[in-house]
């Protein structure tokens, strides 16, 4: 194979695979699960799909327990009887901004990597 051809390969393989996140709008499960077959399929394969796979995947998982800690504060608050005004419709607003952040890492760093610049995801390293 062309090396060229190769690395065209390769860098739309990471496009693919960032975009492959973006599966979290109706189960926010689908934000790792998908990602994480496509980049367990590819990982051996491509060096780059390798390292941009590991971080979007670390960023999912931060953002997806980001998530259910605001749908367990949502359950919480009413349960202790807390009169903070609206915490709820507060915390949707929070958890809306966390979903069009999310969608923004994802949609931003899919052109990084079709430019061939590193990836950025502010994430805590589960996968290494």
């Amino acid at each position: 194979m062309n090396n060229s051809k190769h690395e065209k390969k390769e860098v739309l393989l990471a496009v693919l695979l960032n975009l492959s996140a973006l599966s979290y709008y109706p189960l926010i499960w689908l934000g790792i699960i998908i990602p994480l077959v496509f980049w367990i399929f590819t990982k051996n394969k491509y060096s780059t799909v390798n390292e941009v796979g590991r971080r979007l995947l670390n960023f999912q998982i931060c953002w997806c327990l980001l998530i259910l800690y605001i749908f367990a504060i949502m359950y919480l608050i009413p349960k202790f009887n807390l009169k903070i005004g609206n915490p709820n419709a507060q915390l949707l607003l929070v958890f809306e901004f966390l979903y069009v952040m999310n969608a923004l890492f994802i949609m931003i760093n899919s052109i990084r990597c079709y430019l061939g610049k590193e990836v950025f995801y502010p994430a805590l390293r589960f996968i290494k």
